[in-house]
């Protein structure tokens, strides 16, 4: 490998770039989610025209006073043309705008609203087949049920689940529904629309290149449901198997004893809840009063490095909190530094000292020192707060228009970086390096394509990104046709419930390999793939990726046509910013963005939104977004550097709640205290008549009559209300007694509120009523009765319902695992390829993707460049409901009878014959050796088998621990203690029936030193000498392998008999002893 001193700031150049310069689109769409759409498209280079309705046309008055700023914000830097699509003259217009300027065509109504307007896809893609058409309507058009339903925001989000039981604290605190004002769905299906644009868009590029006529190159037709967006982004909140114990957080453990009825278990408050939080993911009041949220479970270098932050240091070592080892099966090492959870034990004595240090200093000065100690940390802000910081401006995250509105960056950004005097010569790399790369990008992905499905086919990325949202960049491109491969470390930095649990959606569509790219020949086959890859997907500061050699600089060594696609917390397009080098996580940059003090109703009470994956997921998609546009920018072949795809959580954060950040400051900050009285858990909704109500049986009713801002007393929509039914025109003529609308409002929500609660009809009986008024109202259902409802055998993805959930009754995982079906992007083409693969066990392609690159697998796993698992089970502590299958792809084989022994021709170490089983020895990974080598082997302190690299207890030092471990632990036993080592059971004083057949088989250890035990059984067996081989025999064998008696005792791979064999044994080795 030849290395390269990274490159200064000064010494590089970067500036953006524009990939969809030179493309048109024209945007039909009302409100958020279509203009938004036009927004991330322009942003990216491409020229939008909106067509907008006249003022004078029926529900133009109420948009344009629906967010006058928001309005203005999403028509900024666009071609505005006013046309009346009702008439036949702006429905003419519209058509010859399309067919004789658009490349693609944004549309936001519903299916029946698009064929009133004639915006159907088909009929445009005849005349024109090279169009990409993107339709986003609230719910499927393939729905029966849904298709024509109203799609107001807030029904959306009502319908699909996310008003009821709205996470752990909110239903430890006994409010069953709430009400969220964040337009979820609308960001989500923006850009998972804009993604799906671009995609195509690439493939189109791709096809016209190959020679295709421009004119009849592939266009494409793609729905992006806004429900079915919404709940493919919260996946993580529906995913549903049977996770072990170890993994349920005192929340929810404490949650599933008040489900059961507990006596002891009430309804917590909010203080209560607090304390059952981690005291490494908890919220801290600071010297001046301000919150700060400290994130750093699951990562114990993240936790050293608070305490010391802190200067806690010793006061931890003093409460003796355990190091945890959390891939280990034992459910007694799962807690402690480096786990999910601190443990129950010191939890409550290690939150007392940190609370009393965080009010040492302001939040604000925590926030500096922790994000340069390496810690995810934030100050807790509002939104006005978050605008007008200084890092915000900085990074360009807000950008501040003439009159001094602000309004959110892009999302996200593509740069071109390159070194001053690199003139791009690729005589930097080393000449095996070189040899793999391709002549030219082009060929390669053409190459690698083949009848491959999908707009990114033929593309292959190189993920090296961990938690939700950088993995989520990697399975998003896998689902348009790209090849995944993920890249982990062969020791995790997190714990499983990160790397395991959130991968099972994040790392869908992959294969996995496990390297050290640190050391020298896990870089050499780290570089090899970079190589032969298009895309390296990292989430990481600037300074991270320097320290691993993955700068743009050193990409381009590497590979001058690869694409670095980095993700961060903090970044924005201008790459600057006080924050640049901090970590963050979603939870992080929800409190700096003041979600979560809108969320949880103000600085003294604030509270993260409440769904898993908020901005992670969305933003994931937002990373896998920029990777489609600089693929389609490399197209161009005109890049000197290296093309770098950016986005980050904070970009992607402020779309989640774009409404809330467009407008002047002080107007924004005037809002925000009037509806301070709207927020917090008891937020039913924005008023009267959008509001959540409770029905008698105990259903809640999502009251949607209007969209309104603030509540207007005089729309036709109360008229609506008093015709729908005599109950509700007596409501309202009750609460109408004069004075404000203010205080009209608030006597119409009590009457109503009291209607709905006392008089007789069910949810769904009321929403039919409203419905035949014209009036929205939809039941509340939560996430876990939408997926009862919509499960399916075979769900069909690209049509049927808007909500479709399956089972995979063989994850890799051992048992049944159910999450929502990838049905988001419907196209009428091979655009996206489904269903993808679930997610492997990490480490399960290591041998196969090294030996497709040249490398050797066994020599990568002797010396741990490589490695092919974590852990012996995919998820530690994980039941199997069916039996671990077979992996046919790695270096290692099944484990052979020992009727093969005889078929043994020569040892493969020594070469030497081994005619008779006597003189060989049987390894737990199936190879076999003669004895002479396998004792050498151990005693030379090799911890691997010598042909495949498959570790075992041989390794000298894993057996001393394990020793000394079970030598306190037989001592104990001695002395007549029942119990060995803490949270294991003595084997010595287990009855001989438990010794296999229940604690040992269970814990599945077949990679053990009872593998010396076995083979010593077998020589006995075969030597006439029965003196020699008995307990002598057996003494030296687990003196040669630096073991001691219970190592082998209690990690054997002995059936009973041989159990009880051995326990006769023992006694005797005692008593020589």
């Amino acid at each position: 490998m030849v290395a390269k001193a990274p490159a200064t700031e000064a010494s590089k150049i970067s500036f953006e770039v524009r990939p969809l310069e030179g493309i048109t689109v024209v945007e039909f769409g009302t409100y958020l989610v279509g203009p938004l759409v036009g927004l991330h498209l322009r942003h990216l280079g491409a020229r939008v025209i909106s067509i907008v309705r006249p003022r004078s046309a029926r529900g133009a008055p109420e948009e344009a006073s629906w967010r006058p700023a928001t309005v203005a914000a999403l028509r900024e830097g666009k071609q505005i043309v006013e046309l009346d699509l009702q008439l036949e003259s702006g429905a003419s217009t519209a058509r010859t705008l399309v067919l004789q300027h658009a490349d693609v065509v944004v549309t936001n109504f519903s299916p029946c609203a698009c064929e009133r307007l004639r915006l159907r896809a088909n009929d445009f893609r005849r005349d024109k087949p090279s169009l990409i058409h993107l339709a986003l309507p609230g719910f499927a058009s393939s729905d029966p049920a849904l298709a024509s339903f109203p799609a107001w925001e807030a029904v959306i989000l009502a319908v699909s689940g996310v008003f009821r039981d709205m996470g752990v604290n909110r239903q430890l605190m006994g409010i069953p529904a709430s009400y969220s004002p964040l337009p979820l769905a609308s960001a989500y299906g923006s850009v998972l629309g804009a993604l799906s644009v671009v995609a195509a868009i690439y493939r189109r590029t791709v096809a016209i290149q190959a020679g295709s006529i421009p004119e009849l190159a592939p266009g494409e037709s793609i729905e992006v449901p806004l429900a079915s967006a919404l709940l493919d982004t919260l996946v993580h909140n529906s995913l549903d198997f049977e996770c072990p114990d170890r993994y349920a957080s005192a929340r929810q453990r404490y949650l599933n004893q008040v489900d059961t009825g507990s006596p002891t278990h009430k309804e917590l408050d909010y203080e209560e809840v607090e304390e059952l939080m981690d005291p490494f993911y908890n919220h801290y009041r600071c010297a001046d009063g301000r919150p700060f949220y400290l994130v750093a479970p699951a990562h114990i270098r993240h936790q050293q490095n608070s305490l010391k932050v802190l200067g806690l240091e010793a006061e931890a070592m003093k409460l003796r909190i355990p190091v945890s080892s959390p891939y280990a099966s034992e459910d007694g090492k799962a807690h402690g530094l480096g786990a999910g959870q601190t443990g129950d034990t010191h939890a409550a004595a290690l939150r007392r000292a940190m609370k009393r240090a965080f009010l040492s200093r302001t939040a604000f000065e925590w926030e500096s020192l922790m994000g340069s100690a390496g810690v995810p940390g934030a100050a807790h802000r509002t939104t006005v707060e978050w605008l007008e910081s200084p890092h915000a401006r900085d990074a360009g995250l807000v950008a501040t228009a003439e009159d001094g509105a602000v309004r959110p960056g892009p999302a996200v950004w593509i740069r071109e970086e390159l070194s001053l005097g690199d003139s791009g010569n690729t005589s930097l790399c080393s000449p095996e390096i070189a040899s793999a790369k391709p002549k030219t990008a082009a060929a390669s992905v053409a190459g690698r394509a083949g009848e491959a499905k999908g707009c990114l086919a033929g593309i292959r990325v190189l993920d090296l990104a961990n938690v939700i949202a950088g993995p989520t960049i990697g399975t998003y491109l896998a689902r348009f046709g790209a090849e995944v491969i993920h890249v982990a470390p062969t020791s995790s930095m997190y714990s499983p419930e990160i790397t395991v649990i959130y991968g099972m959606a994040a790392n869908m569509g992959k294969r996995s390999i496990l390297l050290n790219v640190k050391d020298a020949e896990g870089r050499k086959a780290f570089e090899r793939l970079v190589a032969q890859s298009d895309l390296l997907v990292m989430n990481c500061t600037p300074a991270c990726l320097d320290r691993l050699g993955c700068s743009a600089v050193e990409l381009k060594r590497m590979n001058p046509s690869a694409i670095l696609v980095r993700f961060d917390a903090w970044g924005g397009p201008l790459e600057a910013g006080e924050r640049k080098e901090h970590l963050g996580y979603d939870d992080n940059v929800q409190a700096a963005l003041g979600i979560m003090t809108r969320f949880g109703g103000g600085m003294g009470r604030v509270e993260e939104h409440a769904h898993i994956g908020t901005i992670d997921v969305v933003a994931g998609i937002g990373g896998a977004l920029a990777a489609a546009a600089a693929l389609v920018q490399r197209l161009k072949g005109s890049c000197r550097g290296t093309i770098v795809a950016r986005a980050s959580l904070a970009s992607l954060g402020q779309i989640v709640q774009f409404p809330f950040c467009c407008g002047k400051p002080e107007m924004l900050k005037a809002e925000a205290d009037v509806c301070a009285t709207r927020a917090g858990p008891e937020c039913r909704g924005e008023h009267s008549l959008l509001r959540c109500y409770e029905t008698k049986s105990g259903e809640w009713l999502l009251l949607a009559a209007s969209l309104q801002r603030p509540f207007s007393a005089e729309e036709d929509s109360i008229q609506r209300l008093v015709r729908a039914s005599p109950l509700l025109r007596e409501a309202v003529t009750s609460a109408d007694i004069g004075g404000s609308k203010a205080e009209f409002d608030l006597r119409l929500s009590r009457q109503l509120a009291y209607l709905f609660l006392q008089k007789g009809l069910s949810a769904e009986e009321w929403s039919e009523q409203l419905l035949e008024e014209g009036i929205a109202a939809v039941k509340l259902r939560s996430l876990t009765q939408v997926r009862a409802a919509f499960l399916r055998e075979s769900p069909e993805l690209q049509d049927g319902p808007t909500f479709q959930f399956c089972t995979d009754a063989r994850h890799p995982i051992g048992g049944a695992v159910t999450m929502f079906a990838p049905c988001s992007v419907r196209t009428s083409s091979s655009a996206v390829t489904l269903p993808l693969s679930p997610a492997p066990r990490y480490g399960q392609h290591t041998c196969e993707i090294l030996q497709e690159i040249g490398m050797c697998a066994e020599a990568l796993l002797a010396c741990g460049a490589a490695s092919e698992s974590w852990s012996e089970e995919y998820l530690p502590g994980y039941k199997r409901q069916e039996p671990m299958p077979v992996l046919t792809t790695g270096c290692r084989q099944p484990l052979q009878s020992s009727t093969s022994l005889e078929s043994v021709a020569m040892c493969p170490v020594c070469l030497q014959a081994a005619p008779q089983s006597s003189t060989v020895m049987e390894l737990s990974c199936g190879h076999i050796l003669c004895t002479f080598c396998a004792m050498n082997c151990s005693s030379s302190g090799h911890g691997r088998c010598p042909v495949c690299r498959h570790p075992h207890l041989l390794d000298p030092v894993r057996l001393q621990q394990r020793a000394d471990n079970w030598r306190r632990a037989y001592g104990n036993w001695r002395l007549g203690g029942a119990q060995g080592a803490v949270g294991e059971v003595s084997e010595t004083s287990a009855p001989i029936s438990l010794h296999k057949s229940r604690w040992i088989h269970e814990k599945n250890w077949v990679m053990t030193a009872g593998d010396l035990f076995l083979a010593d059984s077998k020589l006995r067996e075969q030597s006439n000498n029965q003196e020699e081989t008995a307990p002598k025999r057996l003494k030296s064998v687990m003196t040669v392998a630096g073991t001691s008696l219970a190592d082998l005792y209690l990690q054997s791979t002995m059936q009973e008999e041989q159990c009880k064999t051995f326990a006769v044994h023992c006694d005797a080795v005692e008593a020589s002893a």
